[in-house]
């Protein structure tokens, strides 16, 4: 299957995966080092990331690149001051929190 990365960059020079540019593409643990007071742990990042892997795919804050996880991280910030209010939401009607809230 032909990806615009092995075609070349038709989109005016921007590589891309898909829609993302990869020049907004970093590495996951790079991301989490940077952001240590949101995650203080490559766990703590590893449990909310299983939690919630499938919406941050769908909102395209992170994807796979040669199977490993990059972080777009402009729409990861955002992804998760919406998951996270969706969780304290949840935790205020007293349900307990889970992938779901």
């Amino acid at each position: 299957m032909d990806t615009d990365l092995e075609k070349g960059a038709p989109n005016g020079g921007v590589a891309t995966t898909g829609q993302i540019p990869v020049s907004s593409l970093t590495r996951w643990q790079a991301w989490r080092a940077a952001n240590c007071h949101i995650f203080p742990s490559d766990d703590s990042w590893r449990w909310f990331y299983r939690q919630h892997r499938a919406e941050l795919i769908a909102r395209k804050a992170v994807c796979y690149v040669a199977g490993s996880v990059y972080i777009v991280p402009a729409v990861l910030e955002v992804s998760l001051i919406d998951l996270g209010s969706k969780m304290l939401a949840g935790m205020s009607r007293g349900k307990p929190c889970s992938n779901e809230c």
